[in-house]
């Protein structure tokens, strides 16, 4: 949390980025939860073929059991997709 100083009578706490609050408390966002609207297949800010762990104001992508990550879709969260190993295998 940090303060930020409205004045010499005021002050009001603002919450780090990937948490909320109340200007009191912050709390976590669990951007595992958070919802995608524009593609069926993602969960969370993470895409096709992972899973989302969620960390204190941030999160982690992990691909599934019998994918692999798509090298040039990293991003500082891990691995945004994965493919399918078995679809790869002709």
């Amino acid at each position: 949390m940090q303060l930020a100083n409205l004045g010499s009578t005021a002050a009001v706490c603002r919450c780090k980025e990937g948490f909320f609050g109340d200007g009191q408390d912050c709390y976590d966002i669990d951007e595992c939860l958070m919802k995608d609207n524009t593609n069926i297949e993602k969960k969370g800010k993470c895409g096709r073929g992972t899973f989302c762990i969620n960390l204190p104001g941030s999160f982690l992508c992990k691909c599934l059991p019998g994918f692999s990550p798509i090298l040039d879709d990293k991003t500082e969260n891990g691995t945004k997709s994965c493919f399918d190993l078995r679809k790869s295998i002709n």
